[in-house]
């Protein structure tokens, strides 16, 4: 039951965000090595993105605390369906870009 509120909730978070140009996908890490596990994380999403031929505006990790860190990358709006279906990142944010 909380899983598919959960998704609800991701799926409108995400239906939101379409509204922008970019979108930035987050994964998050917890616990003592949550930053090498994102970077590592990091290395296979960027293997993911250069298989697919999708071009990655922005990337890198993150540490939020000691025991939270998380890696994104920036991809164009375009890319949600597909991204949020084969990689299922824990999070997404709008990304506006200025021209």
């Amino acid at each position: 039951m909380q899983e598919l509120a959960l998704q609800s909730y991701l799926t409108n978070q995400f239906n939101i965000y379409l509204k922008n140009n970019m979108v930035k996908f987050i994964w998050d890490f917890r616990g003592m090595d949550a930053l090498k596990t994102a970077e590592h994380q990091l290395i296979h999403l960027n293997e993911f993105m250069n298989n697919n031929n999708l071009k990655i505006e922005n990337q890198g990790c993150e540490t939020v605390s000691e025991m939270h860190s998380f890696c994104f990358v920036v991809l164009e709006k375009e890319h949600v369906n597909f991204i949020r279906e084969k990689l299922k990142p824990h999070r997404g944010l709008a990304v506006t870009t200025s021209n």
